[in-house]
C-alpha cells in the first residue's frame, strides 16, 4: 500500500486495479483519509525547506563517513543513495508522526460519493461547485463531497459534463485518460472495450493519456474529439457529428450506418433489455434512424420493417423471429 500512496502523491499514473485498491483503502477508514492528506500536504506544501535542510545534513554526515573509510571514489553513488534514503526516511517519519506535522483543523477528511445510473436509465448529478454531470445508462461517477485543492472526479461508462467556471482546475479521470478544464462542456465515453473518447461541446479541453510507458497530450476545441486506444501512445483527432455523439443526453437515439448487432447493443444500453434472436434472419443491411425519446416498441417496429421480422416484448426481454 505504501508504494501506491507514494505513486498517487507524486503524480505517477495508477492502473485501473491500483486505483480501485487505493480508493477502497481511502474509504475504509477516516484515519486512512487523514493520513493521506497529511502525507500529500507535507510532501507538496510544508516540507520543501525541511527536506532541503535535512538532505544537506544527511549528505555531510555521509561525506564525513566516506572520507573516514576511504570511500571517496563512491561518492556519486552515495549521493544518489542519500537522496533515496532521505525520501524513504521522511516518508516514514511523516506517516508515523502525523499529529506532529499538521493540526487537525488544517485537514478536511476526503469523503467520496458514488453515483450509478441503472441499466436503461440516465441520471443527472450536481457536484459541490455547481457543475452538472449527466450519466448515461450503466455508468458510474465517483466524486468527493467537497472539492479542496482541485476538482477531480472519476468516471466509468459515459457522461456529459457541464463544468462551472473556476480558477480551480476540473479534472476527469477515465482509465488512462485525464481531461482537464476550467469551465466548459464535454462528453467522455469509456463504454467501448479498450477505447476512450472525449468530445468537446463548448470551451477548451486538455486531454492527456498517461501510462507507465508514455504521456501524451492534446488540446481540443468545440466540434473536435479524440479517441484513445488502450496501450497505444496516440490520441486520434477528428471532427464529430453532434447528434450521433451527444444526442443521448437530450434523449435523441441516433443510428448511422450501424450493423444490427450494434443497434441491439445500443438498445440494450438505452432500455436495459436483452434480445433472443432467430439466427435464420438476414441482418446484412446497416441501419439508419433518428428517434426523439422513443419507446422500445416504436424502434422495434422500424427495425422489423427493414429486416422483415416479428417481435414480442416480455418485460425486459425481446424475442425476434422470422416472419
Amino acid at each position: 500500500m505504501d508504494k501506491l500512496i507514494f505513486k498517487k502523491i507524486s503524480g505517477q499514473p495508477l492502473s485501473k486495479e491500483e486505483k480501485q485498491i487505493f480508493f477502497d483503502w481511502l474509504e475504509a477508514d477516516k484515519k486512512n483519509r487523514r493520513a493521506y492528506m497529511q502525507l500529500k500536504l507535507s510532501f507538496l506544501q510544508k516540507n520543501k525547506q525541511e527536506v532541503a535542510n535535512t538532505k544537506e545534513v544527511v549528505w555531510k554526515e555521509i561525506e564525513r563517513s566516506a572520507k573516514k573509510n576511504n570511500l571517496q571514489e563512491k561518492w556519486p553513488y552515495l549521493r544518489w543513495a542519500a537522496s533515496i534514503f532521505l525520501i524513504l526516511t521522511l516518508g516514514w517519519a511523516i506517516f508515523y508522526n502525523i499529529d506532529y506535522l499538521i493540526p487537525d483543523k488544517e485537514i478536511a477528511a476526503i469523503n467520496f460519493v458514488e453515483k450509478v445510473s441503472p441499466q436503461g436509465q440516465k441520471l443527472t448529478v450536481s457536484l459541490p461547485d455547481g457543475s452538472k454531470v449527466k450519466l448515461n445508462s450503466g455508468s458510474r461517477l465517483r466524486s468527493p463531497e467537497v472539492f479542496q485543492s482541485e476538482r477531480r472526479v472519476y468516471i466509468e461508462g459515459e457522461a456529459f459534463f457541464e463544468v462551472t467556471k473556476s480558477e480551480m482546475p476540473f479534472i476527469v479521470e477515465a482509465g488512462d485518460v485525464e481531461v482537464s478544464v476550467l469551465g466548459t462542456s464535454f462528453n467522455v465515453n469509456t463504454s467501448s472495450t479498450n477505447e476512450i473518447s472525449v468530445a468537446v461541446a463548448t470551451g477548451k479541453v486538455l486531454v492527456s493519456a498517461k501510462t507507465s510507458d508514455f504521456q501524451i497530450h492534446r488540446d481540443l476545441v468545440p466540434g473536435e474529439m479524440v479517441l484513445y486506444k488502450e496501450g497505444k501512445p496516440l490520441l486520434e483527432l477528428s471532427n464529430y457529428d453532434s447528434e450521433e455523439i451527444l444526442g443521448w443526453k437530450d434523449n435523441l437515439l441516433v443510428f448511422k450506418e450501424d450493423t444490427f448487432s450494434d443497434v441491439l447493443k445500443d438498445l440494450n444500453d438505452w432500455y436495459g433489455v436483452t434480445f433472443i434472436v432467430d439466427e435464420q434472419i438476414n441482418f446484412d443491411e446497416t441501419y439508419n434512424g433518428t428517434f426523439i425519446n422513443p419507446t422500445l416498441e416504436v424502434v422495434m417496429e422500424s427495425l422489423a420493417h427493414l429486416y422483415s421480422f416479428k417481435f414480442q416484448i416480455h418485460e425486459k426481454q425481446v424475442n425476434i423471429s422470422k416472419k
